[in-house]
C-alpha cells in the first residue's frame, strides 16, 4: 500500500510526497497508519518534511483497494513556504476533483518559515500545535458550501516573528458554524504583556463581513519602541484597544470599508537621556530635528509602526544626561471608509503641548491633510509642520514662517502684536484649562 499512499496524499495535497520511513499500522483506535521521514516537494524543490504522518483510514474501502483517510496528524513538521517576485507561491492548492473526508486534522511541533519575494520579509512560526475537529467535506469553488460547515478547533504557537518584531504565546479557539466563524479567544504575549482579542468572519452575505475586538493593556513601551529606537530607553506603560470592522473579498476592499476606532494611553512615561523640552526650545531657533520624529509617539500604539517607517525617531534622542517626564498622552481615532481621522492626540512634557490633526489614508497608504504643531498654553500653534507623501516616504513640510525667525527677533514680535484670538488646534483631553 505504500505507492497507493503516496498516490493519494500527493494528490490530495497537489504535492510530489515521498515516504522514506517505515509504515507502521495499528488498531488500538481503528485502523490507524504511521509513515515516518515524509518529504513534500513541488517541481524539484522540497516545501516540507514531517517526522511522522498518522492517518485515520477506513477499514471497508481499504478492502477494494482503496485508500479513503478520516484523519491526519502530522508531527514535528518542517515547512518552507515561498512567495515569489511574480506573485506565485511554491505550492498549490489542491486540485478540486480531490475529497477529504476527514473529521480530525493535528498538527504538532510545527515549525514554518514563510519568505516573501516581493516585500523581502521573512516570517517564522515555532512550536506550534494544531487541533480541528468536526471537520464536513467543503467544495471551495461552490456557491454556499460553508453553511453545512462545523468546525471547532485550537491552535497554538510558541512564537510567531516577524523581523524583530515578536508574538509569543499566541493562542486561539475557533469555532465554525454554518457560515459565521468566531475566533475566540485569541490571546498572545506583545511586548510585556498580554493581548486579548477576538474575531468574527461572516460569510452568510455576498460580502463577507468582519469584525474585530484588541485590547492591550499595560505594554512596556520601553519594547515597542525598540522598533523605532532601539539604541534608546523609553520607559512606562500604555495602555491600547481597538474595535474594527470590515466587509470584502480582498484586501484592497477591506482597506476600503475599514471603520472603527483606534485609542492609545499612557501616563507618566519617561525618556532617558534626553530633555525634550530642552529640545524644544532649541528647537524655535536651531530646528536641529523634525517634530515629526517626536510625534512618533503618537501615532496609535502597534498599528502605528505601519506609517512610521519612515520617521527617525531616534533623531530626537541628542543625550543630555537628563531624562524627559512625558505626564500624559492621548492618541484616539476613529476610522471610516479606511480613513483614520484623528480625535484627541496630543502628548505634555513639564512645559509643552505637541498635538496632531488630520488623517491617515489607509487604502492609498498616505498621510491626509496631517500637522503637528507645538503649542502655546491657549492650544494655538507656536510652530508647526505639514506631513504628507506615503507611510513608507512622508514628505515633511518646513516649519511655519514665524517659527523660524530667531529666538530674540521671534520673542520681540510677539511683544509687539496685538493680543489677537487664534483658533485652537488642539482643544482635547489634554488641553490645559483656564
Amino acid at each position: 500500500y505504500k505507492h497507493h499512499l503516496e498516490k493519494t496524499l500527493s494528490a490530495s495535497f497537489s504535492l510530489d510526497i515521498e515516504i522514506s520511513g517505515p509504515l507502521e499500522v495499528s488498531f488500538l483506535h481503528g485502523l490507524q497508519l504511521a509513515a515516518h521521514d515524509v518529504h513534500m516537494r513541488r517541481e524539484g524543490m522540497q516545501i516540507a518534511t514531517v517526522s511522522t504522518v498518522s492517518l485515520g483510514i477506513d477499514a471497508l474501502p481499504l478492502l477494494l483497494g482503496e485508500i479513503r483517510l478520516n484523519a491526519i496528524a502530522l508531527h514535528d513538521p518542517v515547512v518552507a513556504l515561498v512567495r515569489h517576485e511574480d506573485g506565485s507561491f511554491n505550492f498549490t492548492q489542491p486540485q478540486p476533483h480531490v475529497t477529504l473526508k476527514l473529521e480530525r486534522i493535528s498538527v504538532s511541533n510545527a515549525n514554518i518559515h514563510f519568505t516573501d519575494a516581493m516585500t523581502g520579509n521573512e516570517y517564522s512560526a515555532a512550536s506550534c500545535n494544531v487541533d480541528l475537529l468536526g471537520l464536513t467535506p467543503v467544495d471551495t469553488l461552490a456557491p454556499g458550501s460553508l453553511a453545512t460547515v462545523n468546525i471547532s478547533a485550537s491552535v497554538g504557537c510558541a512564537e510567531i516573528r516577524e523581523g524583530s518584531f515578536t508574538l509569543g504565546n499566541v493562542r486561539l479557539a475557533l469555532a465554525a458554524n454554518h457560515q459565521l466563524f468566531t475566533f475566540a479567544p485569541i490571546t498572545m504575549d506583545l511586548f510585556g504583556a498580554q493581548a486579548t482579542a477576538n474575531l468574527r468572519a461572516d460569510f452568510s452575505a455576498a460580502e463577507p463581513h468582519y469584525a474585530l475586538d484588541y485590547t492591550l493593556p499595560q505594554f512596556l513601551v520601553a519594547d515597542s519602541f525598540k522598533l523605532l529606537a532601539p539604541t534608546r530607553s523609553v520607559t512606562g506603560t500604555m495602555d491600547f484597544s481597538t474595535h474594527l470592522a470590515a466587509q470584502g473579498q480582498t484586501l484592497p476592499e477591506l482597506k476600503q470599508t475599514l471603520s472603527g476606532h483606534v485609542s492609545l494611553q499612557g501616563k507618566n512615561l519617561l525618556i532617558n537621556d534626553s530633555n525634550l523640552d530642552e529640545q524644544f526650545a532649541k528647537y524655535e531657533s536651531s530646528q536641529n530635528f523634525n517634530l515629526v520624529d517626536a510625534g512618533a509617539i503618537l501615532f496609535a500604539g502597534p498599528l502605528g509602526l505601519v506609517v512610521t517607517k519612515g520617521f527617525d525617531f531616534a533623531n530626537i534622542f541628542i543625550e543630555t544626561g537628563v531624562s524627559s517626564d512625558i505626564p500624559a498622552v492621548s492618541s484616539e481615532w476613529n476610522i471610516n471608509a479606511g480613513v483614520a481621522q484623528t480625535q484627541d492626540v496630543a502628548m505634555t512634557t513639564h512645559e509643552n503641548l505637541l498635538a496632531l490633526k488630520g488623517a491617515l489614508d489607509f487604502p492609498n497608504a498616505q498621510f491626509k491633510n496631517l500637522s503637528i504643531a507645538l503649542l502655546d498654553q491657549q492650544g494655538c500653534i507656536r510652530v508647526s509642520q505639514d506631513i504628507g507623501g506615503t507611510f513608507q516616504h512622508p514628505e515633511i513640510s518646513k516649519p511655519n514662517i514665524f517659527k523660524a525667525l530667531a529666538g530674540p527677533v521671534r520673542r520681540l514680535l510677539e511683544k509687539l502684536k496685538p493680543e489677537v484670538p487664534c483658533a485652537a488646534f488642539y482643544t482635547g483631553s489634554l488641553a490645559v484649562q483656564p
